[in-house]
């Protein structure tokens, strides 16, 4: 299941405004139907102030749990996902992982797609109930059929798998592009991936290089590193390291390590850019620190003046008091 951090929105938003520069690939011209766009405010459709969905977007939690409830009581199918919602995660009252499988279950009764899609995850992993794929399988079945996202991509996996169902790459391709269709990041960077490596599909640069793209937008940390990747060596999109070097440095501020390791490698080698031994030298120590060792970038420590040295020494224990991370 994937879920869109603040921190991930600013990530997508600095992607957007790096990838729509003059000279960039165009993202998909053809026009995805399903792909999810961001609505405009002013056409937006009027809301309630007593509707459940607005206080839980604005986190008013135990506001969300009292309409809900209310429109429950009616039979209103929705509610019942969304209050299972709260028990589940423990917002707005105390978490209950049977109150939240209850209302699921009556919620599932009625057609609800994310009920269904929170059911096959318990299931999944166990969560309040005893694990089991083949019910898991079985609600995230339901779920796809409205094309729920979530459901889609989790089903994908269990294709990719080989439990319960028979390992069928094919399936697993077919359900993760319904998924990312709609949207959803995971299943756009698995399709990328299994594109890529001519999993269940033709091997097709481009259309690897199309869904990572997306999937980067979005915010996934991988698929940033992979797109930059695929940027540095021209596969499948235009060659262009200075994007590349700007699209590693994003993720390596995220924290991901091996965007560290690339952007340490083009720093000094002044690809992409003007060389930079200092700031190579610290991205350099900061993925050692997170447990990368990279013997040609230990070699280039060493050919750096004491002065930059300890300059980039300074970079990194602020870098580990500011972020806390440990080795």
């Amino acid at each position: 299941m994937i879920r869109l951090f603040p921190g991930l929105l600013l990530i997508g938003l600095l992607l957007i405004g790096l990838l729509a520069q003059p000279g960039f690939a165009a993202s998909d011209k053809t026009g995805d139907a399903k792909d999810t766009k961001e609505t405009p405010a002013d056409a937006m459709p009027e809301v309630s102030a007593s509707d459940p969905f607005v206080a839980f977007r604005e986190r008013r939690y135990a506001r969300a749990l009292a309409l809900a409830t209310e429109r429950a009581d009616k039979g209103d199918y929705r509610s019942m996902a969304l209050i299972g919602l709260l028990y589940e995660s423990g917002l707005g009252v105390d978490k209950d992982t049977e109150a939240a499988l209850g209302w699921y279950k009556l919620a599932d009764k009625g057609g609800n797609a994310l009920a269904a899609t929170r059911l096959g995850l318990m299931y999944l992993n166990g969560i309040g109930i005893d694990r089991d794929l083949s019910r898991a399988g079985a609600y995230f079945q339901r779920a796809a059929k409205k094309d729920q996202p979530d459901a889609l991509y989790n089903l994908g996996l269990l294709y990719l798998g080989g439990k319960p169902y028979k390992r069928n790459l094919k399936k697993a391709a077919e359900t993760f592009k319904r998924a990312a269709f709609n949207g959803h990041a995971d299943a756009q960077y698995a399709l990328a991936l299994q594109y890529k490596e001519g999993q269940g599909v033709r091997k097709n640069a481009k259309e690897a290089a199309r869904w990572m793209e997306k999937a980067a937008v979005r915010g996934h940390k991988d698929a940033i590193v992979e797109y930059a990747i695929m940027m540095f060596k021209g596969r499948g999109v235009e060659k262009d390291e200075t994007k590349a070097q700007k699209m590693f440095e994003i993720a390596a501020k995220a924290g991901n390590v091996i965007a560290m390791n690339r952007l340490a490698h083009m720093l000094a080698a002044g690809r992409g850019g003007a060389p930079d031994p200092v700031k190579a030298a610290t991205w350099h120590l900061i993925a050692r620190y997170r447990g990368l060792s990279d013997l040609r970038l230990d070699g280039f420590l060493a050919s750096l003046t004491d002065e930059q040295l300890e300059t980039a020494q300074k970079a990194l224990l602020k870098w580990v008091a500011a972020h806390r991370v440990s080795p």
